[in-house]
């Protein structure tokens, strides 16, 4: 005996071009927001970060070359980055970037602390789920409610890219 039974197949929201939009403008919302607040820490020092000068300490604290650059290229990159995800522009580019810095972040800081954000130190949870997301929204694209959409960047709804 079934827990659920309905008489027939249950369908799948995801089977719409609309609920694939839908969903690529959730992701994007969502990991716009997160990277927002972030970059927002490591330039403004807003939400609790230490701003530019917070986070170059830090970076010098895990011996990154060049720690204030690379805390401006890591704020810009998640402040602008988060924006751009919001509205859809350069989707791809903006969500390969960002997952860049998912990974280095991993490698350089969190690798060592374990999995569990609740780790000593935080482990690195949190950061995979944030590059799954970007992966996700990588290969599913901007969606119809997007300005890649406007500009072209990304094909109207039924396209499908053929095999070179």
């Amino acid at each position: 005996m079934s827990i659920i039974s309905t008489g027939r197949r249950l369908g799948a929201v995801h089977t719409t071009r609309t609920a694939v939009d839908s969903a690529a403008m959730l992701l994007r919302g969502v990991l716009g927001f997160v990277f927002i607040a972030h970059g927002a820490q490591k330039l403004f020092g807003w939400f609790g970060g230490g701003g530019i000068d917070g986070t170059t300490a830090f970076f010098t604290s895990l011996d990154i070359p060049a720690p204030r650059f690379f805390a401006v290229v890591a704020g810009l990159t998640e402040f602008f980055g988060g924006l751009l995800l919001i509205f859809g522009l350069l989707t791809a580019v903006t969500g390969l970037a960002l997952l860049v810095d998912m990974v280095l972040a991993i490698v350089t800081f969190n690798a060592d602390n374990g999995f569990f954000v609740e780790s000593p130190g935080g482990g690195w949870e949190l950061n995979f789920v944030l590059i799954g997301m970007l992966g996700a929204l990588v290969l599913i694209g901007a969606g119809g409610w997007s300005i890649d959409r406007v500009l072209g960047l990304a094909g109207p709804p039924g396209t499908k890219v053929e095999a070179a």
